[in-house]
């Protein structure tokens, strides 16, 4: 990985990009991202350190590896606009709900692709990743970019169909003591379900763990 473009510019991908950058992993002129807006777009660029491009076939056109970042409802009219850009290059999403085989029907093969969900303490590197086991980086990619990039992050929890219960529960894990749990591991009766829906149900108990960690 040479080169790092971001679609999108959110709080996900700002601390990612941030993380990177403060922790000398790629120098300021190899990361790149592009956002709708782009005033907004450059005051983050001036703040975490990267170069902004006005359009997506700029990104597209100067790295060699892109992280997914938009919004989930935006990633078809992203896709329909770059598929062809995106051929031979290694594309990261952290959009939920969209996960591999998710992917497969709208990229060309030649595109290879890693799953991943992140959260926000990446940026002071304590966050947590969920990998989807189902990829199709090159063994090198995938060591560049998971062992020896982005893991500077986080800790690194690889996922791939978990019962619900145990997925919520790790991410729980990692952001309270087990003494904050309360009740302990939670007890649900749901068998597995697809990776959005996971994250859909841990993001209320998140909030649900918040509040309790508050009182």
């Amino acid at each position: 990985m040479k080169t790092l473009g971001f679609i999108g510019m959110g709080n996900m991908a700002g601390a990612i990009a941030a993380g990177i950058l403060q922790k000398g992993l790629m120098k300021k002129e190899e990361v790149f991202a592009y956002a709708p807006h782009y005033e907004k777009l450059v005051a983050n660029a001036e703040k975490i350190g990267f170069v902004p491009c006005k359009d997506l076939k700029e990104l597209t056109a100067k790295v060699d590896t892109l992280v997914m970042a938009c919004k989930p409802y935006q990633i078809e009219g992203v896709l329909s606009e770059i598929k062809e850009e995106l051929r031979g290059k290694a594309l990261i999403s952290i959009a939920a709900g969209w996960n591999y085989d998710k992917y497969e029907k709208y990229l060309d093969k030649s595109t290879r692709l890693q799953f991943i969900m992140p959260n926000t303490p990446a940026m002071v590197g304590e966050g947590v990743l969920l990998f989807e086991e189902k990829n199709s980086l090159l063994p090198e990619e995938r060591e560049e970019i998971t062992i020896q990039g982005l893991t500077h992050l986080n800790e690194t929890v690889c996922f791939h169909s978990f019962p619900l219960q145990d997925a919520v529960y790790m991410l729980l894990r990692h952001t309270y003591p087990a003494s904050q749990l309360g009740f302990g591991k939670p007890k649900f009766n749901t068998p597995f379900l697809d990776f959005g829906t996971y994250m859909h149900v841990f993001d209320v108990h998140f909030h649900r763990f918040q509040s309790l960690n508050r009182d």
